[in-house]
């Protein structure tokens, strides 16, 4: 086991999070970079645009306390599930568009821990990048990356089978209410990067 403590900047929310089995990557799309600014966390991004999510299996999660200050976001009816807390805006992780694919991306902003107990990680969508991204960040999501994604979600359904994700309930609803963007929300939020 490889834990580490998850918490949000004012500490209203905590858990713990088991690492063994997560890959790391650092994610330039528009879509992670448009839920920072709405988040008004520009401190999450680096210098080229990018956010550093840690891909876990849902069982690995353990959310102790806070559950009251849990918010949802998602960019368009169809985006994936983007969970932050309403206390102190920490993004906390991202679930696919269907909860029961046994996946989240938790924000390496919301866990603590040593540096060397994260997995490697490798950078992914360059191209919406807003200054050169670091050599070796793909312009796309490669077959391979895919591939990579596809066994990691298979391993995790068979690691997590019988575990709920945390961030929903029994019935596989979002444990708190979903707020949907409007395409207008979702632009305004990308023209950021252009006006800084």
């Amino acid at each position: 086991m490889n834990q580490v403590k998850l918490s949000c900047r004012c500490g209203a929310v905590q858990g713990t999070v088991d690492l063994e089995g997560a890959q790391g990557g650092v994610c330039y799309c528009d879509d992670c970079r448009a839920f920072a600014h709405e988040l008004e966390r520009r401190d999450i991004l680096d210098a080229a645009g990018g956010s550093t999510v840690i891909q876990i299996r849902p069982g690995n999660l353990q959310l102790a306390q806070g559950h009251a200050h849990i918010g949802c976001l998602r960019l368009s009816d169809r985006g994936m599930f983007r969970f932050f807390t309403t206390c102190c805006q920490t993004p906390l992780g991202n679930v696919m568009y269907k909860p029961r694919l046994p996946f989240i991306g938790l924000s390496r902003a919301a866990l603590h821990g040593e540096a060397t107990q994260f997995p490697p990680l490798m950078g992914i969508q360059g191209r919406f990048a807003t200054a050169p991204p670091p050599p070796g960040t793909a312009n796309t999501v490669s077959v391979g990356q895919a591939l990579n994604s596809l066994w990691f979600v298979a391993a995790s359904a068979w690691a997590s089978r019988g575990k709920r994700n945390p961030f929903f309930d029994d019935s596989a609803a979002p444990i708190a209410p979903v707020r949907v963007l409007s395409v207008a929300e979702r632009n305004a939020l990308r023209a950021r990067d252009r006006t800084g």
